[in-house]
């Protein structure tokens, strides 16, 4: 069972990251920037942290993409979400994806990875020609969530991983059902020794809930990137806090103990994320 530490004192910030940085933790995720009519646009802020994950005063700090896409602020609608974040050596690699909303019709998207080396300063280290769900490159693999048109607006997203540059389905123990999920969202990939480890979301239809969507988080382990096994539900105890379920989790390590960063039931447009300690 993972522990409840936190529920951070911002809300509406959705798909939260963490990562550390000097002494520092940063706070990185996305909130409305700008609202016209029914169009939201949501834009990546950044926030310090401090040992106690208490957001410190006055950090709040836009993060400046004009250098990668000029109308990154001005169009309304575009939009900016971060994926995946890791340090090597000096610098911070994100993640970034750019998606347009065509008249609430279809979405395009440019995926870049970016880095820095101090969040304010970004320079273009790879850009991918990609419009599905890109959640990370390892090893020169691609882990991506293929979209699939269906009666729902949106569609659905399944996985399609990229492995030796050939496309697969990557295979599950148990749990995941390609026929009936309605959404493959990855969060984060581990490697230990010769085995990775992935934190992953399925997303649900139920019209007993509200907005007849909601996730659930598992973990699964592989040794190929293709096989995966003891595929399981995350556990984690919500009795005592006001939400349903949880959403767009994230992995990260601080002072030698590991965490998950993750929404509520609300996909974080309103509410405060969470912290859990994983025991």
């Amino acid at each position: 069972m993972n522990l409840f530490i936190k529920e951070l004192n911002i809300n509406g910030l959705r798909n939260p990251k963490i990562i550390q940085l000097n002494e520092n933790l940063i706070l990185i995720g996305s909130k409305v920037y700008q609202e016209v009519e029914n169009k939201k646009k949501y834009l990546l802020y950044s926030y310090l942290l401090n040992k106690d994950f208490e957001i410190n005063k006055n950090s709040e700090r836009l993060l400046d993409f004009y250098n990668i896409e000029e109308d990154f602020q001005t169009n309304i609608n575009s939009s900016c979400w971060i994926r995946d974040i890791y340090q090597e050596k000096e610098y911070f690699y994100l993640l970034v994806e750019f998606k347009k909303n065509h008249n609430n019709e279809y979405f395009t998207s440019n995926n870049y990875y970016l880095k820095s080396k101090d969040f304010i300063k970004f320079e273009i280290h790879k850009k991918y020609n990609i419009n599905d769900f890109f959640f990370k490159e390892l090893d020169n693999h691609l882990f991506i969530s293929k979209i699939i048109n269906t009666d729902h607006i949106w569609g659905k997203y399944l996985f399609e991983f990229i492995i030796n540059n050939k496309k697969i389905k990557p295979i599950f123990d148990n749990i995941v059902n390609y026929e009936n999920d309605f959404g493959h969202v990855l969060h984060n990939i581990n490697k230990v020794n010769n085995t990775f480890y992935i934190l992953f979301s399925i997303r649900y239809y139920d019209i007993k809930v509200k907005n007849n969507f909601y996730y659930k988080i598992y973990t699964a382990e592989s040794t190929d990137l293709i096989h995966y096994i003891n595929t399981k539900e995350l556990e984690t105890d919500i009795k005592n806090i006001n939400t349903n379920w949880l959403c767009y989790p994230w992995k990260f390590k601080f002072n030698n103990h590991n965490y998950i960063i993750c929404n509520k039931d609300d996909y974080g447009k309103e509410k405060k994320p969470l912290i859990f300690k994983i025991l």
